[in-house]
């Protein structure tokens, strides 16, 4: 049995997190022992992880900037800070940090593969996540062997380097059975529009997505007449900005995002107010919100001093539920 291990930034909501799960929890087991370990702790997709895949983390939670304060240490350092010992075969799932790590690989170490997913169009990009490009060729080049998700990726990093190895394209892992039967149920999201045209996109909010581009384009739809509405299915960084651009541009009223249920909830103050429920799912609690109310218990959710530094009212209504409820 080989003993796998895959690296990734986080589990955050993206789309290639997903598909590491998809991956990992198909996986023949008789043949692979499989581990997951993130660099950093957080994201909605841990919990669809099975219970037979190994998971770690080296940091706990989510570090502000933290592609940059990893640049302090060499590659071959972080590998020895990161990575355990005993794995057949190491996979960054990803380009830029966890790649990097990779990089650092020692002679006789085990086998290692970098999983490219984005289209690198510029010198830039190639080297986001590394100290420079020269170091990112290096890392890259150091790789037993590159996959990427579809041709054109592969084709546009090879204008920024010859790995001189063999290539491969490797199609994103879907579970289209488990797709097919959901789209028989009746939905739990958002009502649809029957009468208009509805449209959507998935993934993380962020900036290479082009999610502003979307909107526009949803502005266009409407003010030629069309009854268009557009669904964002995602979270990050941006929402807050793509909200307000689309009330700038007079699309709110036909924008719906729907968001991530465990990204909401982790946003929350206080565990006991960190959870939902659908007449699907029942109670939805990822931070044992019942069992802090059983023990009257008040704990925040994730770190206290981050939640008390986004609503410093946060503690005077720390003191109101104690006061009034005895936690």
């Amino acid at each position: 049995m080989k003993r796998v291990l895959f690296l990734i930034h986080d589990l955050g909501p993206g789309g290639a997190e997903k598909v590491l799960v998809n991956l990992v929890n198909g996986m023949d087991r008789d043949a692979f022992d499989i581990s997951v370990r993130t660099l950093f702790d957080f994201g909605p997709n841990r919990p669809f992880l099975k219970d037979d895949v190994h998971y770690s983390s080296w940091m706990p939670g989510n570090i502000p900037a933290n592609s940059h304060w990893m640049k302090l240490w060499t590659p071959e350092q972080l590998w020895r800070m990161i990575i355990p010992d005993g794995f057949d075969l190491v996979v960054s799932f990803l380009e830029g940090p966890s790649a990097r790590v990779v990089g650092g690989c020692p002679a006789g170490g085990p086998k290692t593969a970098v999983w490219i997913h984005i289209t690198i169009p510029t010198t830039e990009k190639f080297a986001e996540g590394f100290r420079n490009r020269a170091e990112a060729e290096r890392c890259y080049r150091r790789a037993d062997g590159l996959a990427f998700v579809s041709e054109d990726v592969r084709d546009a990093f090879l204008q920024h380097m010859d790995p001189e190895k063999r290539t491969e394209v490797l199609y994103n892992v879907y579970e289209s059975d488990r797709i097919r039967s959901l789209a028989l149920e009746e939905p739990a999201g958002p009502a649809i529009d029957a009468g208009a045209l509805n449209w959507c996109s998935i993934g993380k909010l962020i900036p290479r997505k082009g999610w502003d581009r979307m909107l526009r384009i949803q502005k266009q739809l409407v003010g030629e007449g069309i009854p268009a509405r557009f669904y964002i299915l995602g979270d990050g960084p941006l929402r807050k900005d793509l909200e307000k651009l689309a009330a700038d541009l007079g699309v709110a009223d036909s924008v719906t995002f729907t968001g991530s249920l465990r990204e909401d909830l982790m946003r929350r103050d206080f565990t006991v107010n960190a959870m939902a429920y659908s007449p699907r799912d029942g109670l939805v609690d990822f931070f044992d919100g019942t069992g802090d109310m059983q023990k009257h218990v008040l704990r925040a959710v994730g770190d206290p001093e981050e939640r008390f530094r986004e609503d410093a009212l946060r503690i005077m209504r720390a003191v109101r539920f104690s006061a009034q409820l005895d936690y």
